[in-house]
C-alpha cells in the first residue's frame, strides 16, 4: 500500500503544478480577458480528433453489376436483387444508380470458397461442433440446400446447412426506405452434433478491399469512431463489441480490456460499451452509404470491423447475433476451468434494418441523422424540457477507509463545505449549479450496505439534507442524490444468495489483478432485490422532500442471472429495467449515467457522456456522432474534469462536442482519501479546484449557450485541427491549431472557438 499511497502523491503534485501553468485559450471574441498562450496539442495523425477527408481515391467501387440476378423487389427509392445460386442480393439506389453488394464475384481469387459463400450469402451461421470448436458457413455454399419463397417485397430463404443439422429461414424484405433481414427463432432447428452459435446477415454487404476507393467503415464506440479504408495491415483483431456492454453472466469478467498488454487490469481503461445499435459503410466522402441498424435482438447483437488484413483484405462491417457461446466452466478452486458451451439457446428473433445514404447525407452527420429519426419514429428520442446547463458538481460525502484493527467510515464532506461552495460560485457569477452527493449513505460510499433503505446520511437525517437543499436552492445550486444500485463491495452485501449468478454458478464479480487493493473485487447483485432496494430508497427520499436523483448503472449495465432454474435472461431483465425507469419517469425525465438505447426515451440528463472513442490502433478518428444525435433533446455532460479532463484542448473538445464539465470532488483534502477505494481519484479537494472549476465551465458556457436547445445538424473538419458544427442558429468554428485560420469569411484564433449567428 506504501508503494500506492506515494505514487498517489506524486501523480497530484504533477496535476497539480501543471495546473499552476495552465493558459486558457480564447474562445469567443467577447471575452478579451480570457488569457491564452496559443500552444495546441493537436496531432494530426491522431484518433481523439477527427480529420480532413483524402479524397485522392476513387469515389466509388467498380465492378458491382447485375448480372446474374432478378429484380424481386422495387420502390420509389430502391430496387432489391437476388441471385439463387449464391444466395446473395444487390440493391440499387435509385435516386443515383448506385450499386450495392457484397463480393462482384460469386468467389473472388483472394477468397476461399468458405469465406466467399460467408460474406455473400443472405444468411450465414457459426456454429460449434461436438468438441466445442466453432466454425462459419454461408447458405450459398454448395453443400446446403436452398428454397425460396417469394412473400410481399421480398422472399424468405429456407436453408438447411445438411452436414451440421442446423436449418433455419430468413426473411429480405424492401421497405419504403431500407431493406429488412430478419429470422424467426421458431424457424430453427437442430438435428445434427452441432448447434447454432451465431447469425449473421449478409456480412460483406457494402465491402471494399484495401484502399481501392475512399471512404470509411462508421463504429458506434464511444462518441463515434470511423476506420478508414487503408491498404491491409496485419492488425491482432478488428472491432467487435457486444451491444450494451458485457454479459457478466456468461461473459469473461476477470479482465478489463486487456488491449493484449504486460500489465494488469488495474491499470487499464476498459474500452467503451456500445450504447446504439446501429454501423455504417462510407463509399467516397458525401457520395454513397449505407446505415445499418439492429431492429430488434440488440442485446444479443454484436457490431463488428474488420480492416483490411485481419484475415481478408476486405474492409467489413456487420452485426451479428449470439445464440449460444462458449464459458469457463471452474472445476477447482484455484479457477482452473474448462470451456464448455452454452446449452440452451438464448431467445433473439433478430432484424437489421439497413438504409441506403446519398450526397450530402451519406457521412456520419447522416448517419446520424436517420438514427434520430428512427429513434422519434420508435418514441425512444428524449422529448423534455432541456435543463439550463448547470455547474456540475459530485461531491463525496464519505467513504469506507481501511484500518489496521478494524475499518471505519471517513468524512470527506461537511454540510458547511458544501454551502461555502455554493456561495463561491454564487460570488463568481454562476447562478445554476448542481452539487451530487455520493456515499450520502451511513457507510459512505462504497461501505453502505446496499440493499438497506436509509433514512439517516453522513449530513444528518433526511431532514436535515431536504433542510440543506433548501439553502443551497437559495444560492442557486439544486441537490441530488447519487445512486448505484447494481455493483457492490465485499462490505456491502450480508449473504452471498443476494448476489447475482453466472452460467458457471459461480457469482457475478469482477477481480482485480492486485489483490492487495483494498475492497478491490466488485460483485453483482441480483437484479430484483437491486431494483426493490432502489425503489424504496427513491421512495423513502421523495418522502423527505428529496425528488432530485441521479442513476448510475441501471440503464448502462445488462446481465442475465443463470441460476439454475431461476433463470432471467438478458431481454428479460432489459424489459424490467427500463420498464422500472420509464415508472419512476417524470416530467422533467431522468439523470442518467451512459444510458443505452432501450433506456433514452426516459433521459433528460445524460452523464458522463464518451467524448471520443476507445482509440483502438486501427480507429482514424474519433466522431461526435452520440452527440449529433442526442444535442438539443438531451443535456450532455463530459467526464470528470479534474481526473485528466481539463487542458484547453479538452475546453474545446466539450464546444466541439456540445457538452458540458463535471467534477468529482471532497470538501477535505485530497489526502484523506488515503486507505479509502476512493484513493485512486488522486486530486479532488474543491479549494484546490474551484478557480480552475470555473474557468473551464466559463469557457465553455461563453461558447455553448448560445446552441442551447438547438440541435446539432452537421459536424465538418474543414481543414486539419479546424473543425465546423452547424446549428439550426448558426455555426461554432473550433481552431486546434497554433495558428490563427480564416475559413468560410471567419477568423479564430489558435487555440479557440467562436459562434457566428445564422441570422
Amino acid at each position: 500500500m506504501g508503494d500506492r499511497r506515494i505514487l498517489a502523491c506524486l501523480l497530484a503534485v504533477i496535476l497539480l503544478c501543471s495546473m499552476g501553468g495552465c493558459a486558457w485559450a480564447e474562445i469567443p471574441a467577447t471575452s478579451p480577458d480570457v488569457p491564452m498562450d496559443g500552444y495546441s496539442s493537436y496531432s494530426a495523425v491522431s484518433n481523439l480528433y477527427t480529420h480532413v477527408n483524402d479524397t485522392d481515391k476513387p469515389s466509388a467501387l467498380e465492378g458491382m453489376t447485375l448480372e446474374g440476378y432478378e429484380q424481386i423487389a422495387q420502390n420509389e427509392k430502391l430496387a432489391l436483387y437476388l441471385r439463387k445460386e449464391t444466395a446473395s442480393i444487390r440493391v440499387v439506389n435509385l435516386e443515383n444508380g448506385y450499386i450495392w453488394g457484397a463480393l462482384r464475384q460469386d468467389q473472388p481469387e483472394d477468397l476461399n470458397k468458405t469465406w466467399s459463400s460467408f460474406g455473400n450469402s443472405i444468411v450465414s451461421i457459426k456454429y460449434y461442433d461436438e468438441a466445442g470448436g466453432i466454425a462459419q458457413i454461408g447458405a450459398g455454399n454448395s453443400k446446403n440446400k436452398c428454397s425460396y419463397e417469394a412473400c410481399e417485397n421480398g422472399v424468405v430463404l429456407h436453408v438447411d446447412f445438411k452436414e451440421q443439422g442446423i436449418s433455419l429461414s430468413a426473411r429480405l424484405t424492401l421497405e419504403s426506405d431500407h431493406i429488412r433481414f430478419s429470422l424467426e427463432d421458431s424457424s430453427i432447428k437442430e438435428t445434427g452434433s452441432c448447434v447454432l452459435g451465431q447469425v449473421w446477415f449478409a456480412p460483406f454487404l457494402g465491402a471494399t478491399v484495401g484502399d481501392e476507393i475512399s471512404g470509411y467503415m462508421f463504429v458506434p464506440d464511444g462518441s463515434g469512431a470511423l476506420i478508414r479504408f487503408r491498404r491491409p495491415v496485419k492488425y491482432l483483431a478488428g472491432y467487435c463489441e457486444r451491444v450494451y456492454g458485457n454479459d457478466y453472466s456468461i461473459d469473461n469478467p476477470y479482465t478489463i480490456g486487456d488491449l493484449n498488454a504486460n500489465r494488469g487490469n488495474d491499470f487499464l481503461k476498459d474500452s467503451e460499451t456500445i450504447t446504439m445499435p446501429v454501423y455504417g459503410i462510407s463509399h467516397g466522402y458525401d457520395q454513397n452509404a449505407l446505415f445499418g441498424y439492429v431492429q430488434s435482438g440488440a442485446e444479443y447483437a454484436s457490431i463488428m470491423a474488420d480492416p483490411a488484413g485481419i484475415v481478408t483484405n476486405y474492409n467489413y462491417s456487420t452485426a451479428y447475433f449470439t445464440y449460444r457461446q462458449a464459458y469457463l466452466q471452474p472445476v477447482g478452486r484455484d479457477g482452473a476451468g474448462i470451456q464448455m458451451v452454452q446449452k440452451t439457446p438464448n431467445t433473439v428473433n433478430p432484424s437489421v434494418c439497413v438504409y441506403f445514404l446519398q450526397g450530402e447525407d451519406a457521412n456520419y452527420s447522416g448517419m446520424a441523422k436517420q438514427y434520430g429519426s428512427i429513434l422519434t419514429q420508435e418514441g425512444n428520442m428524449p422529448d423534455y424540457a432541456l435543463q439550463i446547463p448547470a455547474m456540475m458538481m459530485d461531491f463525496i460525502v464519505a467513504d469506507i477507509q481501511e484500518g489496521y484493527l478494524y475499518d471505519s467510515t471517513t468524512q470527506l464532506t461537511e454540510a458547511d463545505q458544501l454551502l461555502d461552495a455554493a456561495e463561491y460560485l454564487q460570488q463568481q457569477g454562476i447562478t445554476n449549479s448542481s452539487f451530487q452527493l455520493l456515499g450520502w449513505q451511513e457507510g459512505g460510499l462504497n461501505g453502505y450496505e446496499k440493499l438497506e433503505t436509509y433514512e439517516d446520511t453522513q449530513l444528518g437525517s433526511l431532514q436535515d439534507v431536504t433542510s440543506l437543499q433548501k439553502k443551497l436552492e437559495k444560492q442557486g445550486t439544486a441537490l441530488s442524490m447519487y445512486l448505484a444500485p447494481l455493483s457492490v463491495r465485499q462490505v456491502q452485501v450480508s449473504s452471498e444468495n443476494d448476489l447475482g449468478i453466472a452460467l458457471s454458478q459461480e457469482v457475478i464479480q469482477l477481480m482485480r489483478n492486485d489483490q492487495n487493493v483494498f475492497l478491490g473485487d466488485i460483485q453483482y447483485l441480483k437484479i430484483k432485490k437491486a431494483l426493490s432496494a432502489y425503489t424504496k430508497q427513491i421512495d423513502s427520499l421523495k418522502k423527505a422532500g428529496l425528488t432530485n436523483y441521479v442513476t448510475d448503472e441501471l440503464g448502462s449495465m445488462l446481465y442475465a442471472e443463470m441460476l439454475l432454474d431461476k433463470e432471467m435472461s438478458r431481454s428479460q431483465v432489459l424489459t424490467m429495467v427500463s420498464g422500472k425507469l420509464e415508472a419512476l419517469t417524470g416530467e422533467t425525465g431522468l439523470t442518467l449515467y451512459h444510458p443505452n438505447q432501450y433506456v433514452l426515451g426516459t433521459t433528460a440528463v445524460y452523464r458522463d457522456a464518451p467524448m471520443s472513442s476507445s482509440r483502438y490502433a486501427f480507429e482514424t478518428d474519433s466522431v461526435p456522432f452520440l452527440q449529433l444525435v442526442l444535442s438539443g433533446n438531451v443535456m450532455l455532460y463530459a467526464p470528470y474534469a479534474n481526473q485528466s479532463f481539463y487542458t484547453d484542448m479538452d475546453v474545446l473538445k466539450c464546444i466541439e462536442y456540445n457538452a458540458y464539465p463535471s467534477f468529482l470532488l471532497t470538501g477535505s483534502d485530497s489526502k484523506e482519501l488515503t486507505d479509502t477505494p476512493s484513493e485512486e481519484y488522486f486530486s479532488t479537494c474543491f479549494d484546490d479546484w474551484k478557480a480552475t472549476a470555473v474557468s473551464i465551465y466559463q469557457r465553455i458556457d461563453q461558447v455553448l449557450h448560445h446552441v442551447h436547445g438547438q440541435q446539432m445538424l452537421d459536424h465538418r473538419v474543414l481543414q486539419e485541427g479546424v473543425v465546423l458544427t452547424e446549428y439550426a442558429n448558426g455555426s461554432i468554428y473550433i481552431n486546434y491549431t497554433d495558428t490563427d485560420v480564416t475559413v468560410n469569411g471567419v477568423t479564430v484564433n489558435a487555440v479557440s472557438a467562436v459562434f457566428v449567428s445564422g441570422k
